[in-house]
């Protein structure tokens, strides 16, 4: 009779072993996988306007996307572009179209760079126009870098 019983508990023991090695192994059954976005560098949203011949920088620019449309987008991302236009000119440009997007002008700081923030929803953008020499230094052109996040105020959003 003892050796039945050591025989019986060598199988359970077996059967929590398996049951173990399963769930720890991820089966596909006992657990769900989650995937993590990849990083795009070819994706630029449609509610962030760009002005006329500006053009986009994709080895400067990235975007993680979990959800391209509202109300669900979890977007975070940054937007360069370069064109010759000035400053002052496309912040005006701004302060009327991001409003069109539904977006809403919550600051902008305008020292040495112009620094515009807007809020949509549970979204944050900012629009930065800085003044740089081209890469040979001949001339100067406007690079407009547009950010865009998930609000850090989810109180006010939406």
């Amino acid at each position: 009779m003892p050796s039945r019983k050591v025989r019986g508990s060598r199988g359970a023991g077996w059967i929590a072993v398996a049951a173990l090695g399963a769930i720890l192994s991820g089966c596909a059954s006992w657990t769900e996988t989650v995937r993590t976005p990849e990083v795009e560098t070819t994706y630029q949203p449609s509610d962030l306007p760009i002005p006329l011949n500006f053009d986009y920088e994709e080895t400067e620019s990235w975007a993680y996307v979990k959800f391209a449309d509202p109300p669900l987008n979890v977007r975070s991302g940054k937007f360069v572009y370069y064109g010759v236009r000035p400053l002052q000119e496309i912040s005006h440009w701004y302060l009327s179209q991001m409003p069109v997007e539904g977006w809403v002008h919550v600051g902008t700081d305008d020292r040495k760079e112009i620094h515009m923030q807007f809020r949509k929803g549970f979204e944050d953008a900012e629009i930065t126009l800085e003044r740089i020499a081209d890469r040979k230094g001949h001339r100067y052109m406007t690079r407009l870098t547009a950010r865009i996040r998930p609000s850090d105020n989810l109180e006010n959003g939406g």
